[in-house]
């Protein structure tokens, strides 16, 4: 099969910057065809940059559909009470309505909490929204993450899979729960740094995979972090 200038044009623009493999789905070809026409510059050139603009950009569309089916499903969530024990107590524990002592506790989901609930009192809603904001940057995080690892196709159904599956239902309703959804964040930003750093050897994504790290692990103090951080290993 041969190319047209129009796609050699695109690839010649877009090789250092973008996947063969994205390049190819996006111009209907095989892999190694686009393989086959950089030849020697495809092997002189390292893993093209993960560039996370270029992912958010060319799947915008997807990233918006997936965050709107996301709010309808677990919009209702946002109108829901205080539903445990343990909401209660966090309101009525000093430790946690005294802004002051939440600061000296160096934990962010209990800064976060009394912040919310010295601003906006005891109002469900806020705390509910927190973690419906929450869930979303995860879904954004997910895909991009996904991305890094594996095809377009792959990310998009994992993305949809961990957006709107059933199993994050306590963890978004449940307002104490907002730990969960802080751990994921930091995680999967450590991952996606840290890939970086895997596949371009800058040493600066490192340092800030290091330092996203030992920030979570500092003002999160959850020991999940140091499990999750050790089972996972990325490899491209």
């Amino acid at each position: 099969m041969r190319l047209s200038k129009k796609q050699k044009k695109y690839i010649k623009k877009n090789y250092r910057k973008t996947s063969v493999e994205d390049i190819s789905d996006k111009l209907n070809v095989s892999k190694s065809v686009v393989s086959a026409f950089l030849g020697d510059k495809l092997n002189k050139t390292t893993t093209p940059k993960l560039s996370i603009k270029n992912y958010l950009k060319e799947n915008r569309i997807f990233i918006i559909l997936t965050l709107l089916f996301t709010v309808i499903l677990y919009g209702y969530s946002l109108l829901g009470e205080f539903v445990s024990a343990d909401d209660v107590a966090m309101i009525n524990d000093p430790a946690v309505s005294t802004f002051g002592e939440a600061l000296k506790s160096l934990n962010l989901n209990t800064i976060v909490f009394s912040a919310l609930l010295n601003t906006f009192g005891q109002n469900p809603l806020v705390f509910h929204f927190r973690s419906a904001l929450l869930h979303l940057i995860n879904v954004v995080l997910v895909f991009i993450l996904s991305y890094q690892l594996f095809d377009k196709k792959v990310s998009q159904y994992s993305t949809i899979l961990f957006a709107l599956h059933p199993v994050n239902t306590e963890t978004i309703a449940w307002i104490s729960a907002g730990g969960y959804l802080f751990n994921s964040a930091f995680m999967l930003s450590s991952l996606i740094i840290y890939n970086l750093f895997h596949s371009t050897n800058n040493k600066k994504y490192l340092v800030l995979a290091v330092s996203i790290y030992a920030l979570a692990f500092l003002f999160l103090q959850s020991p999940w972090l140091l499990v999750a951080k050790d089972q996972i290993h990325i490899r491209r």
